[in-house]
C-alpha cells in the first residue's frame, strides 16, 4: 500500500473516533508526508501558504473586526426590540431573525454568527414562549445553508473552489471556475426546502424544552451539591482545610467558602481556617450528606439558599459557551486552573442533555459544553470579549458600538465580496482587505493573530497535503479507473445524485474540510474520464459537505446548540436525516435542471 494511502487512511480513523486534537492529526500528517518522502519539503512549505489556507485565515479576521466593532450589536439591538411589544410582533421578529442569519452567513463565518446571536434567539424564544429547543436547531441549519450559498459564506465552499481552480490549471484544464454566487441558486433552493420542511414538520419533531431562568433548576444543582453551615461544637473550628481531613474525603469538592460575619467569599485554600458560622458550597452525592454532617457535626442546607446569600455579597450565577478554536477545548478543568486566571467558580457543566457526573476538575472540556460560573461581575467581564475561549451567554445590551471601526469593517467585507466576484484571486483579495483593517488599526496585528482559528488551519494544511501528493502520485486516476468501469451507462444526474448523497454521509463523520478535500480531486478526475463537465458536481460535492444535519459532531454549528438546548444524539437524527434528504434533493434537481 503507498504510504500516502496508509496516512490518509490512517488520518481519517483518527478523525472519525476522536483519538487526538484535530489540529495533532493534520500537523503529524503534514509532517510524516514530507519525511516519507511522498512530498518534498518545498512542496510541504508550499501548503502552508496556499490561496485557501490565506483566505480563509483573513476571513477569520475579517469576523473578527466586525464583532469587535460592535457593529453586530447594531443587529442585535435591532432584533430585539423593546420589552413591552406583543407576543405576535415579537414571533415576527423570530421569522426574520432566520432571515437575517441566513443574509449573516453568506458574507460571514457561520459559525460566529450563531456565537453572536444565540443570545438574542434566547431573549426572543423568552418574549415569544417559544422553547428555546424549538429555536436553537433551526438557527445551526439555517447558518449551515445560508453559508452555503456564496463563495466566502463557508470554508467548505472556499476549499472546494480553490482546490478545484488549483486542480484544472495544474493539468491545463478548459473548465468554468467557481464564483462568488455560483452556489447560490442550488443552496437557496435546498434552503427554501429545508425552511419548508422545518416549519412545518421538522419544529414537530423537536423537543419542547425551556432553558429555565433559575439556573440552579436549569442545572439540577439540588441532585449533586449542597452547603454546609459550622456550627459552634464543629469538629472543623479552628482547623485549616488541610488538617481538618475534609480535603481528603473522597468525591467530595469544596468550591467556596462564605464568612458571614466577614461578608465575604472565600477561594478555598489548604491553609484557610474554618470559622463558627461559615457556609460552604460543596459538590458531593446526597447519600454522602448524612456521613459529612454527623462526621463535622455540621448543618446542611440548601445550595440555593447559600448561593442566594453570596448574592447578597456581589456573587451572580452566569453562563459560559465552550466555542469552537477555544484553547480550553481538550484540557480539564484543573489543569486550567479556571478559579486562578478567571475569578470564577465551575459549579456545573452541561454536555448535551444532562450535566456531567463525577469530578469536574478531571473532566476534558468540549467544545458545545455550557458552564455554570458563580463570581463577581467583574470577573465575569474578564471572559466577555470578542473571540475569547468562552462566551457568556446573558442578556446583552447591545450598547457598545465603534462608528469608526464598524465603518472599516463593514467596507473592507464590502470590498471583499466586490473584488471576489470581479474576478480577483482570493489570496490578492485576502492580503488586500486585512492588510486595510491592520493599517486602520481596526485590527491589531497580535488580534488577527488570535482570532485565526490555528486549530482548523493546521488541520487543512495537513489534509491538502495529504490531497496533494494522493494527486501527484496518481492514486486518485487509479481509484477514477476502477469507478469508470462501474458507472458506464449511468446519466450524468444519478451520478450527480450519488455524489451528493455520499458526500452528505461521509460528512456527518468526517470534517466539512477533510469530506471536500478528499471528493473534489476523485470527483474531478472520474468526470475528466468520463467525459463529464465538473463544474456541477463541484457544486454539488460543496453543498452536500455542508450538509450535516443528521449528528451534533458533523458541523460546528450543531455541536454549539447541543448542549444549550439540552439535545439528545437522537434529536439531530430525528429532525436531521429527513432534512439531509429534503435539501439534498432540493439541491439535485436544482443543479441538473440548470446544468443536464
Amino acid at each position: 500500500m503507498d504510504i500516502s494511502v496508509f496516512l490518509g487512511l490512517l488520518a481519517i480513523v483518527l478523525l472519525v473516533f476522536d483519538v487526538f486534537e484535530y489540529e495533532r492529526i493534520g500537523a503529524g500528517l503534514w509532517f510524516l508526508l514530507i519525511v516519507f518522502g511522498a512530498l518534498s519539503p518545498s512542496e510541504g512549505l508550499s501548503v502552508i501558504i496556499d490561496p485557501a489556507v490565506v483566505t480563509i485565515s483573513a476571513l477569520y479576521i475579517l469576523g473578527f473586526g466586525i464583532q469587535k466593532s460592535g457593529a453586530f450589536n447594531l443587529v442585535g439591538r435591532f432584533l430585539v426590540g423593546d420589552e413591552g411589544e406583543s407576543k405576535n410582533v415579537t414571533r415576527f421578529r423570530v421569522g426574520f431573525f432566520f432571515f437575517v442569519i441566513a443574509v449573516l452567513s453568506m458574507f460571514l463565518n457561520n459559525t460566529a454568527v450563531v456565537i453572536i446571536l444565540i443570545p438574542v434567539a434566547l431573549e426572543l424564544g423568552r418574549r415569544s414562549g417559544i422553547s428555546t429547543s424549538k429555536l436553537l436547531i433551526p438557527i445551526s441549519y439555517v447558518a449551515i445553508l445560508g453559508g452555503a450559498m456564496t463563495l466566502i459564506g463557508t470554508s467548505t465552499n472556499l476549499l472546494v473552489a480553490q482546490s478545484y481552480s488549483e486542480l484544472v490549471k495544474q493539468n491545463d484544464l478548459n473548465f468554468r471556475e467557481i464564483e462568488m454566487f455560483s452556489f447560490f441558486t442550488p443552496a437557496f433552493a435546498a434552503a427554501l426546502a429545508g425552511g419548508f420542511w422545518l416549519t412545518i414538520f421538522g419544529r414537530r419533531l423537536l423537543p419542547d424544552k425551556h432553558i429555565r431562568e433559575n439556573l440552579t433548576e436549569n442545572y439540577k444543582l439540588s441532585s449533586f451539591m449542597v452547603a454546609f453551615r459550622i456550627q459552634e461544637n464543629s469538629k472543623l473550628i479552628g482547623k485549616n482545610i488541610e488538617d481538618s481531613g475534609f480535603l481528603f474525603e473522597k468525591e467530595v469538592e469544596l468550591i467556596e467558602i462564605h464568612r458571614k460575619n466577614h461578608h465575604m467569599v472565600m477561594r478555598p485554600h489548604r491553609d484557610t481556617l474554618f470559622s463558627e458560622g461559615d457556609e460552604f458550597l460543596v459538590r458531593v452525592s446526597p447519600d454522602k450528606c448524612g456521613y459529612l454532617s454527623e462526621k463535622y457535626e455540621i448543618q446542611m442546607i440548601g445550595a440555593e439558599e447559600e448561593l442566594q446569600s453570596a448574592e447578597e455579597e456581589g456573587l451572580k450565577l452566569g453562563q459560559a459557551l465552550v466555542v469552537p478554536g477555544s484553547q480550553m477545548a481538550g484540557r480539564t478543568i484543573g489543569e486550567l486552573a479556571f478559579r486562578d486566571h478567571f475569578g470564577l467558580a465551575v459549579l456545573s457543566i452541561r454536555h448535551g442533555s444532562q450535566p456531567v457526573k463525577g469530578s469536574l476538575p478531571k473532566y476534558k472540556l468540549r467544545v458545545g459544553d455550557t458552564l455554570l460560573l458563580h463570581g463577581t461581575s467583574a470577573s465575569f467581564e474578564k471572559i466577555n470579549e470578542p473571540y475569547s475561549d468562552l462566551v457568556l451567554i446573558s442578556k446583552n445590551k447591545y450598547n457598545f458600538f465603534h462608528r469608526k471601526h464598524a465603518n472599516v469593517a463593514i467596507v473592507a467585507l464590502l470590498a471583499f465580496v466586490f473584488l471576489v466576484s470581479q474576478g480577483f484571486s482570493l489570496d490578492f483579495v485576502s492580503v488586500v482587505v486585512v492588510g486595510g483593517m491592520l493599517i486602520f488599526n481596526t485590527v491589531k496585528i497580535e488580534e488577527a493573530i488570535e482570532a485565526v482559528d490555528h486549530k482548523v488551519i493546521v488541520l487543512l494544511v495537513g489534509l491538502l497535503a495529504w490531497s496533494n501528493a494522493m494527486y501527484e502520485k496518481g492514486i486518485f486516476y487509479n481509484i477514477a479507473q476502477y469507478l469508470e468501469v462501474h458507472l458506464q451507462g449511468i446519466s450524468q444526474g444519478s451520478a450527480l445524485i450519488i455524489v451528493y448523497f455520499l458526500v452528505a454521509l461521509a460528512t456527518s463523520f468526517l470534517s466539512n474540510a477533510a469530506t471536500a478535500i478528499t471528493f473534489v480531486p476523485l470527483v474531478l478526475t472520474v468526470c475528466t474520464s468520463m467525459g463529464w463537465d465538473p463544474y456541477p458536481f463541484m457544486i454539488a460535492v460543496a453543498i452536500a459537505a455542508s450538509a450535516s444535519f443528521a449528528t451534533p459532531i458533523g458541523y460546528q454549528t450543531n455541536t454549539l446548540v447541543f448542549s444549550l438546548g439540552q439535545y439528545k444524539f437522537k434529536d439531530f437524527m430525528r429532525v436531521g436525516v429527513p432534512m439531509t434528504f429534503i435539501t439534498g434533493l432540493a439541491a439535485c434537481w436544482t443543479i441538473i435542471y440548470y446544468y443536464f
